[in-house]
């Protein structure tokens, strides 16, 4: 759980949203991209919290997803300062701070 950073069009995920919270003790940035923007319902500011509907998914091929099929892009990064949102990284060494979202999803 945690309070909604911001809502926007981004380059390479059309609509998105980033939540900030902890995990396992640590500060995360939550970034869930390829969303329909306007569904976004909750304000920036505001506590999301484990389960609730946070938007719904982009129109796949539309400016709500950058032009790529639907689908729901979802990233994990340790940060307490800084707001990393890339969806690509150049090498390997870059990815220090991202977590495995796998490790969070239940089966």
């Amino acid at each position: 759980e945690g309070p909604l950073l911001f809502k926007k069009q981004a380059k390479g995920y059309g609509g998105v949203a980033v939540q900030r919270c902890r995990l396992d003790g640590k500060d995360v940035v939550v970034i869930y991209g390829h969303l329909k923007l306007d569904s976004v319902a909750p304000q920036v500011g505001e506590r999301l919290r484990s389960g609730q509907r946070i938007a719904v998914l982009g129109k796949g091929g539309s400016e709500e997803t950058d032009g790529v099929r639907k689908h729901l892009h979802f990233g994990i990064h340790e940060s307490a300062t800084t707001t990393d949102i890339r969806g690509y990284v150049k090498d390997e060494a870059e990815t220090g701070g991202w977590r495995d979202a796998l490790e969070y999803m239940t089966p």
